[in-house]
């Protein structure tokens, strides 16, 4: 009798035949979607992702693959101006919360069925908005067994993934979520948007953040906010409107608090260390950047900065 471990083992190794079988990763969308890979498109809210994902729902329905479109997301409001389109262009839509008695449950279990039913499914595209409905963004496990049921359904998923409100250090957008994420799927797009309210249009714009493709490429899209319809367009870099400005260079936050000082300092050359540092935040700076610069003044010899937390300029 064989060891149930050694037919596990064995189970993994691979035949010409089922090699053959395997997809060429062919593009569903030029430049942007390949097929079988695991994609996530990562924005804030208000940006237009779910937009985006309907768009490119439609238009890989219409080159005939079979999309399903996984929304547990929109309210009934939503659905009812969006759900119309996509099903007459031939996507499968589904939304549980507009259903009596279904769940996103019910979804997982048809999810579940895919990946033990040993069929060919690498015509198929599986949308999930937002992918935080069905998997726990902050558990390592968590998306490790959702990344495992998605490979074996050997289908293209798309995954509508949530972005952190703010920006980092370089204005860069963050997802939510652990760092696995990033690292089990194959490509990872972040979207970024422009808002031009005189013509009531918003530019959406992909930047890459990981591709397994070297054939992916930033793509734009123009929505109109009145009607929701969403327009390819040319490649537009939108993240600039984004961007924070620059910290001021060391340097100019040094003369700026100096300047602060002079204006505030009483007429015995003494200032309160904690009056400095209001005022010094009051012009939009952290306490991280008040100290680096009270710092540097005090180096260079411009101020002393008592025990008592007194301040006195330097004549």
């Amino acid at each position: 009798m064989t060891d149930p471990r050694l037919e596990q083992y064995q189970n993994c190794f691979v035949t010409l035949d089922e090699i053959e079988a395997l997809s060429d990763g062919n593009p569903l969308i030029d430049h942007l979607i390949m097929e079988t890979h695991i994609i996530a498109f990562v924005a804030k809210p208000g940006v237009g992702k779910s937009a985006v994902l309907r768009h490119l729902a439609k238009q890989m329905a219409l080159n005939g693959s079979r999309v399903q479109y996984l929304d547990v997301d929109s309210a009934p409001s939503q659905i009812k101006r969006n759900a119309r389109d996509l099903i007459t262009s031939g996507v499968s839509y589904a939304a549980p919360q507009i259903k009596r008695g279904a769940s996103v449950a019910d979804l997982v279990a048809g999810l579940t069925y895919y990946a033990d039913c040993q069929e060919d499914m690498s015509d198929m595209v599986i949308i999930m908005d937002t992918t935080k409905k069905f998997m726990n963004m902050m558990s390592k496990d968590s998306i490790k067994e959702w990344f495992l049921l998605l490979r074996s359904i050997g289908c293209t998923v798309i995954l509508a993934a949530h972005a952190n409100k703010h920006l980092d250090a370089d204005g860069n957008i963050v997802y939510e979520g652990t760092g696995d994420l990033e690292s089990d799927c194959d490509d990872m797009l972040m979207l970024y948007a422009e808002r031009d309210d005189l013509h009531g249009l918003q530019t959406i714009s992909s930047y890459i953040h990981k591709a397994r493709s070297a054939d992916i490429t930033p793509q734009s899209w123009r929505l109109d906010v009145n009607t929701m319809e969403l327009t390819d367009c040319d490649y537009v870099d939108v993240r600039a409107s984004e961007v924070p400005e620059k910290p001021l260079k060391s340097e100019i936050r040094n003369i700026l608090l100096l300047g602060i000082v002079d204006a505030n300092i009483n007429e015995d050359g003494i200032m309160l260390n904690a009056d400095a540092r209001d005022l010094f935040m009051a012009e939009g700076h952290d306490k991280m950047a008040y100290s680096r610069a009270r710092k540097k003044l005090v180096e260079d010899g411009m101020i002393l900065v008592k025990a008592d937390g007194k301040w006195i300029k330097k004549i």
